[in-house]
Order: C-alpha cells, then sequence, then structure tokens
C-alpha cells in the first residue's frame, strides 16, 4: 500500500499464539531499505496500527502520520533510518486490550 507516495508494508491476518486471534500489521521501511540488505536498523513498535499511517482507516479519519515524520527526520538527519511496526488493535476490544481492567464500566 502506498500512502501519501510512501511505501507501507502489510501483513494481514497475523496470527498471535500468545492471544489467539489475528490482526493486521502495518510497516514503515525507511528509504534505504531496497538497497541496504545488510543494515541493521532499530525498530519501533507501536499500537493502534490502524491510526498510525492511512486517514481512511483512522476511527478518526485522520492519520498520525508516523510515516512522514520519520521520512522528515531522516532527511533532514534527525534521526537514523528506523523500521515502524505498527500493530492493529482489534476494534471493540482496544480498550480492554490496552487497560489493565475492564474497558466497559
Amino acid at each position: 500500500m502506498v500512502i501519501d507516495d510512501i511505501e507501507i508494508e502489510m501483513i494481514y491476518d497475523f496470527y498471535s499464539e500468545n492471544l489467539d486471534n489475528f490482526r493486521n500489521i502495518r510497516i514503515y521501511l525507511p528509504p534505504s531499505y531496497a538497497q541496504e540488505k545488510n543494515k541493521y536498523y532499530p525498530v519501533l513498535y507501536i499500537h493502534d496500527g490502524q491510526n498510525i499511517f492511512d486517514p481512511e482507516e483512522s476511527y478518526s479519519g485522520t492519520a498520525w502520520d508516523l510515516h512522514k515524520t520519520a521520512d522528515y527526520m531522516i532527511r533532514k538527519n534527525l534521526i537514523e533510518e528506523i523500521i515502524i511496526v505498527a500493530v492493529d488493535h482489534m476494534e471493540e476490544e482496544r480498550l480492554n486490550e490496552y487497560a489493565h481492567q475492564d474497558g466497559f464500566y
């Protein structure tokens, strides 16, 4: 998937044995990733994958645009190149996933 001219890789229906469910994972790869086969990159894992890159998938209609921020900061040499792994939440189970108690009060 390409969002704002930036490629976002998708892994659909990734199964978690620990959680016993399937969810999508979205991955931002830095500009040099395709050319640098032997380079190691730091990885940022982030929750709420639906909200990170694509406004059409975000619950609010507005994405956090982390891919744009990363690209900008990399171009300006403010950060080293990074991989961003955004793990989708489970929609109606979101609050239960993130809270230490039942999200339904």
